[in-house]
């Protein structure tokens, strides 16, 4: 990671004598009077991931106070080394390194509601919707796909293990908009479809998509592996792969609760609005402990202070 610090000339030597203390942190670089409008000194350097929560804390004590003088850029490089270099191993903690300020501020975006998260999510409901109605694991992979409901789940889970309650709660709000306009988007597309004659749906003959309506053990299971591997996706560039595992679990049910609304199916609404209330509690509980473990305990989050921006 690139650490970028921009500071008044008279603290830049307290600013270097801190991070120069912190272990995983090199190739500082001290600039003077480089900044045009403020005339501010840059001190950079190159930060291992691990080391990256200290700096962070190190530089919050240090309250430099100007928004933007402070930033933590990841960047995809290419290190080159001596050819006789063999401290290559086997394991790598680094890898599993966990930057808490990244993930807070990840998380406080994608919480957010959008026209484009909605628009997404109606896409996904029609398709769905027809895949319920049809019987079509097919067209249910397909709408998992588009779906972005990995996002504000994501959030919720960081919300609740940051106790940033507004973050949590804007996640549940744009969580469930977003799959409650899915399941609308769904019974209307399937009532229409049926009031026409354009398309018969009978959600009493499925067989391949049944696990829409049918609450049991293995929805549980399924949506507790699917919030471990949310959270583990936050910090790898895995994130749309796991989208789509994330989606088996809300996606297919939130189109179950409109077809059947659609169809006036009322007890096979009540056991897909089961399924949905059971996949979402296990992902947020498995990608709450998920993260909890990542951090060490949460020990990282709880000694931030929401009001403090660096």
């Amino acid at each position: 990671m690139f650490l970028r610090v921009f500071v008044v000339p008279a603290r830049a030597a307290e600013t270097i004598g801190v991070l120069a203390a912190i272990h995983g942190l090199e190739n500082i670089v001290h600039m003077q009077g480089v900044e045009m409008r403020h005339g501010e000194d840059l001190v950079t350097a190159t930060v291992e991931p691990g080391a990256a929560n200290e700096v962070v804390d190190r530089l919050r004590e240090l309250h430099i106070e100007r928004p933007g003088a402070v930033a933590l850029i990841r960047q995809d490089h290419t290190e080159v080394r001596p050819i006789e270099d063999d401290t290559l191993g086997y394991w790598d903690p680094s890898a599993d390194s966990v930057v808490v300020e990244e993930i807070v501020d990840e998380a406080r975006e994608n919480a957010r509601l959008s026209l484009t998260y909605l628009a997404y999510m109606v896409t996904a409901g029609m398709i769905a919707g027809i895949g319920v109605g049809q019987d079509q694991t097919v067209l249910i992979v397909g709408a998992m796909a588009i779906s972005p409901d990995l996002l504000p789940l994501s959030a919720i889970c960081v919300g609740l293990v940051a106790r940033e309650r507004r973050t949590a709660l804007v996640g549940v709000g744009t969580l469930l908009s977003g799959l409650g306009i899915a399941a609308l988007a769904a019974g209307t597309l399937v009532w229409v479809a049926d009031l026409l004659g354009i398309v018969t749906a009978d959600l009493g003959n499925n067989v391949l998509t049944v696990f829409v309506t049918d609450p049991s053990i293995a929805t549980a299971v399924v949506a507790l592996a699917a919030g471990v591997a949310a959270m583990l996706s936050i910090e790898r560039q895995a994130a749309s792969a796991v989208g789509v595992a994330i989606s088996v679990t809300t996606i297919p049910a939130a189109a179950g609760i409109g077809v059947s609304m659609g169809l006036a199916d009322w007890d096979r609404m009540a056991g897909a609005a089961t399924v949905l209330g059971i996949n979402l509690l296990c992902l947020a509980i498995a990608g709450s402990l998920t993260l909890m473990f990542q951090v060490r305990r949460g020990e990282g989050f709880a000694v931030r202070d929401p009001r403090a921006r660096s």
